[in-house]
């Protein structure tokens, strides 16, 4: 039985009074929590009998920060500046002016970091990845195929 097939009976089991988009949910979380925990148990003995890929690992993740570092800035920029404005204004009006770049910096990289990160490395990243891989498949050149 195959990890999706398990992931689907114990859903079925557990939310079969629910809805089919609630299962379908519930399908697809389960199916992502039994990857990663089948990638965490494959990595450290795949790094241990000397068969990691690390150069393809540094490959890939140059090529999403590649794909990812102009979008993050072109969202990141404007934000901050957004954020300078509205500030600028209602530290003028209570007499703190000089705390405008303070604030600015602490709620871009508390607040705006994370957000914009997860946006672009999700739809750049993401798309670009899954391009690169149907490439790979469409050409031969997919470890799977040779």
């Amino acid at each position: 039985m195959t990890a999706v097939a398990r992931v689907e009976k114990a859903t079925n089991k557990m939310f079969g009074s629910l809805g089919a988009s609630t299962r379908g949910s519930a399908v697809s979380f389960g199916s992502l929590v039994s990857l990663t925990l089948d990638a965490l148990g494959v990595i450290p003995g795949s790094i241990v009998r000397r068969r990691f890929s690390w150069a393809e690992a540094i490959d890939q993740a140059w090529f999403l920060v590649s794909v990812s570092l102009l979008p993050t800035l072109l969202i990141a920029l404007p934000f901050g500046l957004v954020l300078v404005l509205e500030v600028g204004s209602l530290a003028n009006q209570i007499g703190a002016p000089s705390f405008v770049g303070a604030v600015d910096a602490v709620g871009t990289v508390r607040e705006a970091a994370p957000i914009i990160t997860a946006i672009v490395l999700a739809g750049a990243g993401g798309s670009a990845i899954a391009a690169d891989l149907g490439a790979r498949s469409d050409h031969g050149r997919h470890p799977r195929h040779q």
